[in-house]
């Protein structure tokens, strides 16, 4: 039987506002929240998150990209959030073997991705970049990334047509 609609919350309180549903224009049925999260993470969280429309990930202890989600279980999202996790440093790693899928486009339905309080991002995407990757991206948003420094390498900037709203503060 299909799932059509869910919001699961892993690690947190389901009573908590969702912060990203409300920037969609239109409904988003499938959504999760993954909150305080540490290494070991269990297989059934990558199950979930093939079939999620809308991904917060806040407070994880120790990711260093999101890439360790395992990018093909990430294709449908059409919105990130991520908050308030410490140890990540790159968003996307398309040189690591995790996130490279046989050249396949990495993220290729994300149209929204906000970042806030990353204290040791330095940057959104490192390594190889496939067509199609980040090809429906409208909104990016920064908050509070004091070791950004560099957002896009040419490659990815190159794929980024749709792209409207850019906030870096």
């Amino acid at each position: 039987e299909q799932v059509t609609s869910f919001q699961f919350y892993v690690g947190c309180q389901s009573s908590e506002n969702s912060k990203i549903l409300d920037h969609f224009k239109y409904q988003i049925n499938r959504y999760m929240r993954y909150c305080n999260g540490e290494c070991n993470e269990d297989p059934a969280t990558a199950k979930v998150l093939a079939k999620t429309d809308a991904f917060e990930l806040i407070g994880h202890k120790d990711i260093v990209t999101l890439s360790e989600f395992g990018i093909p279980s990430m294709n449908r999202v059409r919105g990130c959030l991520i908050e308030s996790c410490n140890e990540l440093t790159t968003i996307i790693d398309g040189s690591s073997s995790s996130s490279s899928t046989a050249n396949s486009a990495i993220l290729p339905n994300l149209e929204q991705l906000y970042m806030k309080n990353l204290p040791k991002l330095k940057s959104i995407w490192e390594g190889r970049v496939e067509p199609g990757s980040l090809c429906r991206l409208v909104t990016l948003e920064l908050q509070h990334c004091p070791l950004l420094n560099k957002i896009f390498s040419n490659g990815v900037i190159q794929q980024l047509s749709q792209i409207q709203t850019l906030i870096v503060e």
